[in-house]
């Protein structure tokens, strides 16, 4: 057994010494494993604004507080990679994105003092020997963080290489043995050329069109920008932070910046003399002020740094430090291990279906969830989603669970001939599931999957509905099915199964308001049959489960509607518990989903005013409301209370609060515009029934009429609800309203019972 010490080695750096391990031959390699170079503007700021504040703090001391943690640089000693490179390769595990952009704000401080020291004015000698001095030692640091050099033994001279390289770069000691493709390395090696140059600026060079290119290349020029405001007053005041004042640079805390100070003046009082004339030269204060904060950077930046030569020690190492940066997802660390599955094979990996599957996992991550916490949070979820679609289980967001368990079980899957490919391609295609149907911003993608438009607007409508109550537990279940059409190119099954899916947690969501005990349905239904109660939707770890036929699946979820816990066998049983939910007070989008589905082919009661109807009324497109268009558009957006959602309104029957559910039943809801809703939200139902008779009648001029048969009962609204009324889109949904003579408690358990029985007829022949 290794003693600790032997495990690992850690400690505090600055980036020059980061640099600078062996004998400055260190080079940094970032694995295939890892994400793309991804830190946001918000990343950026946060990092300048922590350099600027412990710079700025130096005129105060030189305790703790003055220097800048930068959290964890985690480390791995390669072992085979880069034959030709006669440096120390090391793998970096943790820490790539702060290195990479501590590298990049290294080249923009080099840039900076270049176009500041052109225009430096006449000083003294000594005091511009000096700062000559000074600025070519510290430039020739900040160089070091970019480029190192190896000595070629055959040749017995230096060759220089990239600081930080990607996996598919070679390090080599001659352009012959080096072959540098990434953007990362292209950038550097094309500032190391600037820098041998005599130019002032860099003209970056065409990184290609990437996302990693294009946040190279945006953070270099935010962090170009930042270097500029160290100077501005007035941006410190916008961010809060402590511009440094000429009159603070003789300070202790800045003198003990000066590396070459002694080289050229003899003691401390001619170095106080020399920054008393740079105090006199207003022109030399943005000089010298980023000379001083490239020595702090060089000096007092610091991250710890843990080198290993276990990869596995690595890992765990960096869960137990990682504080600030940014974890490896699950997806992630599991990456090197498909990697080599594939290598042990024939054709290996690059070009393999497994690189492929990665591949698109990869862009629809980058795509699709830009900010790297959206991202860490879609990889957890899928995995989640992806182990209940494979095992049945559900894994926690814990985040060393989920790396254990998925690999876990991909490592099942390398029992089986093709196990790692057909692993890697349904975690693709739960991936291509999630973001298309499930996320709200890509819904439009699911007309690429269904030729159909009718099947298409009705599948948005679904999966919007689904992904608005975060029913997260319905996509194993929606993915399998899914997944079958997509191979099959025939997403009828799927279809049968989404609104089955659907009737069912509508129905119960209506009838029990809260979530209790739904999610453990569908895990029933996902996980391997066990028991009675369990029905093996799952793939199996070896992809050996056939799939439910869709009248199987139907059969179980209505088992679960008629169990002991909530008893909906039939439609009256349901409608009572329906009546009694105050149903606003738990989920609004079921309400929203209710009322299109009881509205949807129906017409008015003649025999009951206020209600409606389906008998003898034929289906009409404008009535058809199971219809994305209805559920995206603007016509039926919010849910509005006729009866106030108030205590005790003016004008409003007392029955009806004397209980807060009754208000908050589906019968006194109904669906507006934003804007109408915001009209008439607390009027009298004598106002509110001139409103809603306005909303409905067809012609401008019957909506007139209606306004000045208000104003001749002493009713007035207010001129923007004038405009909404004249101006406003016809709100068919609203039929028959206007015809209740008394809008009352009564009335709402009439409305309720009569708007459940249309939805349940609706719903429940979805299950059948």
């Amino acid at each position: 057994m290794k003693k600790v010490s032997e495990l690992f080695s850690a400690r505090a750096r600055n980036p020059w010494e980061v640099a600078n391990m062996r004998n400055g031959s260190a080079g940094f390699r970032i694995p295939e494993y890892q994400r793309a170079y991804d830190w946001s503007r918000e990343n950026i700021h946060r990092l300048m604004t922590d350099i600027f504040t412990g710079f700025e703090r130096l005129s105060e001391g030189t305790g703790a507080n003055t220097f800048t943690f930068l959290g964890t640089l985690i480390l791995v000693k390669d072992k085979k990679q880069e034959p030709e490179f006669q440096g120390r390769s090391y793998s970096i595990v943790d820490g790539q994105q702060r290195l990479t952009t501590l590298t990049l704000l290294a080249c923009v401080l080099i840039e900076r003092l270049r176009i500041l020291r052109q225009d430096l004015p006449d000083l003294k000698s000594k005091t511009i020997e000096w700062l000559e001095i000074e600025t070519n030692s510290i430039e020739f640091a900040l160089a070091s963080c970019i480029r190192g050099t190896q000595l070629v033994q055959h040749d017995n001279v230096s060759y220089p290489f990239p600081r930080i390289v990607r996996h598919q770069d070679y390090r080599g000691d001659s352009v012959g043995t080096e072959e540098l493709k990434s953007e990362i390395s292209i950038f550097q090696t094309k500032f190391v050329e600037f820098i041998r140059s005599k130019e002032l600026e860099f003209l970056a060079p065409d990184l290609g069109n990437t996302r990693e290119a294009n946040k190279i290349l945006t953070n270099f020029q935010d962090i170009q920008q930042f270097c500029k405001d160290l100077n501005d007053p007035k941006w410190f005041e916008k961010n809060d932070c402590q511009f440094l004042e000429a009159n603070k640079f003789p300070h202790r805390g800045y003198r003990n910046l000066w590396k070459k100070a002694h080289d050229v003046l003899e003691n401390d009082n001619e170095l106080s003399k020399a920054i008393s004339e740079i105090l006199q030269s207003e022109e030399i204060h943005n000089f010298y002020r980023t000379l001083m904060l490239a020595a702090y950077f060089c000096n007092c930046v610091a991250v710890t740094t843990v080198i290993t030569d276990d990869e596995d020690a690595a890992f765990d190492i960096f869960d137990a430090l990682n504080t600030t940066g940014e974890p490896l997802t699950a997806l992630e660390t599991l990456k090197p291990h498909v990697i080599n599955a594939a290598k042990s094979r024939d054709h290996g990996y690059s070009g393999s279906d497994c690189e492929i599957a990665f591949n698109s996992i990869d862009d629809i991550m980058a795509n699709n969830f830009p900010e790297t916490k959206q991202k860490q949070d879609e990889a957890k979820h899928l995995v989640i989603t992806f182990a209940l679609y494979l095992e049945g289980r559900k894994i926690s967001l814990n985040l060393n669970a989920q790396r254990t368990q998925l690999l876990r079980l991909f490592n099942n899957s390398k029992t089986i001939e093709n196990g790692p490919t057909k692993f890697m391609n349904a975690l693709a295609s739960v991936s291509e599931y999630r973001c298309n149907y499930w996320t709200p911003n890509n819904i439009g993608e699911i007309n690429k999957y269904h030729n159909n438009q009718i099947d298409a607007e009705l599948v948005k409508l679904l999966c919007s509905l689904i992904s608005a109550t975060k029913t997260n537990l319905t996509l194993p279940i929606l993915a399998r099915y899914w997944i079958v059409g997509k191979e099959r190119t025939d997403f009828t099954d799927y279809i049968k199964v989404i609104k089955a899916i659907t009737a069912f947690l509508t129905i119960r969501r209506a009838a029990t308001g809260t979530t209790d005990g739904i999610d453990t349905c569908f895990r029933d239904i996902m996980e391997d049959k066990t028991s009675n109660n369990k029905f093996g939707l799952c793939t199996g770890l070896k992809f050996e489960n056939q799939i439910l036929s869709v009248s199987e699946l139907k059969s179980a979820l209505v088992s679960k509607l008629e169990s002991r816990k909530v008893k909906y066998k039939d439609k009256d049983e349901w409608i009572k518990h329906v009546i009694d939910t105050p149903i606003y007070t738990h989920s609004q989008p079921i309400v929203r989903f209710m009322l299109l589905c009881a509205s949807h082919n129906t017409a008015p009661d003649k025999d009951n005013p206020g209600l409606l109807t389906r008998e003898g009324i034929p289906p009409s497109d404008n009535r058809s409301y199971l219809d994305y268009k209805f559920w995206n558009g603007e016509d039926y957006k919010t849910v509005e209370h006729v009866a106030p959602n108030s205590d005790k309104p003016e004008g409003w029957n007392n029955e009806i609060y004397s209980n807060s559910r009754i208000r908050n039943t589906l019968g006194n809801l109904v669906l507006l515009p934003v804007k109408e809703n915001n009209a008439v939200g607390k009027a009298s139902w004598k106002k509110k029934n001139l409103f809603y008779t306005a909303l409905t009648d067809e012609t401008m001029k019957k909506r007139k009429s209606a306004l000045e048969s208000a104003k001749r009962q002493g009713l007035r609204f207010h001129a923007k609800t004038e405009e909404l009324i004249l101006n406003g889109k016809r709100l068919s949904m609203l039929d028959g309203i206007r015809d209740v003579e008394n809008w009352d408690k009564e009335f709402i358990e009439k409305r309720t019972h009569r708007l459940a029985s249309l939805a349940w007829d609706t719903l429940r022949p979805w299950l059948d």
